[in-house]
């Protein structure tokens, strides 16, 4: 008997994501996936106002955009670490 092996092999590149493998027979995968991604991070500080007088912080909203579209950014975390 023949004794064959069958292999797929996938190579699937873009900016964003990399995925390099074989599968065999069995359906088992063998190979690496890399994930790219880009984060934009905007930080607004809003003022106390009293008498339209600005002074202080009343607060910090944080806005974080991700550039790759297939990025779902489900939340975020801000530490500050003040002496």
């Amino acid at each position: 008997m023949n004794n064959f092996k069958i292999y797929i092999v996938l190579e699937i590149s873009d900016k964003w994501f990399a995925l390099n493998g074989c599968i065999n027979k069995n359906n088992e995968f063998s190979g690496i996936f890399e994930n790219r991604d880009s984060l934009i991070y905007v930080e607004h500080i809003v003022p106390k106002k009293f008498l339209f007088i600005k002074w202080g912080g009343k607060e910090r909203k944080q806005e974080i955009i991700s550039k790759n579209l297939n990025t779902k950014i489900l939340s975020a975390e801000y530490i500050s670490i003040r002496k």
